[in-house]
């Protein structure tokens, strides 16, 4: 999806990570992508949104407003660990921030002139019966962590949907 100036793309063929990437006029950018692949991989577009499905985890990207993706990892099953990887890019000069616990953003990412420029908020999870569960993400270098309570997926009633979001905040913050 084209804005004025940024590019939201989600990579939606079977052969490509999953993931998106958003990246603006100014050559700002964030790359998130899975780093193991779904097996059986199938792809379907819904209202808004980009769905792939495996047996053992469905993964549902929606952009539900400017600048602002909304991802959905779907466990249909105990997946016997208890984080997902990911590869996560960014243009030269941006840096990485993790915020204070309990915040709405789990890390921002600034310019050098300390201009936020995009937001991962904290993830949410919870299960099939309405169960909420304790989940955060960590980044070390190009590593995203998407880590989800053990005793929470272990009595979890499936499927489970983790949903960590990112924003591209200088459309936010340029909105009139």
């Amino acid at each position: 999806a084209d804005f004025d100036d940024l590019t939201v793309e989600l990579n939606e063929k079977a052969e490509d990570s999953i993931g998106y990437n958003f990246s603006d006029s100014d050559g700002n950018f964030l790359k998130i992508t899975l780093k193991e692949p779904l097996t059986s991989k199938q792809t379907r577009k819904e209202s808004g949104a980009l769905r792939f499905e495996s047996p053992e985890m469905d993964v549902k990207y929606t952009l539900s407003q400017r600048g602002k993706v909304k991802a959905d990892y779907i466990l249909n099953k105990n997946p016997g660990k208890f984080f997902l990887d990911f590869n996560i890019e960014t243009s030269e000069g941006i840096t990485i921030v993790r915020n204070s616990l309990g915040s709405a953003a789990a890390y921002s990412l600034v310019n050098e002139d300390k201009q936020e420029i995009f937001q991962i908020l904290s993830p949410t999870v919870e299960d099939a019966a309405g169960q909420k569960g304790f989940s955060r993400i960590l980044i070390a270098g190009n590593d995203l962590k998407l880590i989800v309570s053990k005793d929470f997926l272990d009595s979890a009633v499936y499927p489970v949907t983790i949903d960590p979001t990112s924003i591209y905040t200088s459309a936010l913050a340029n909105a009139t």
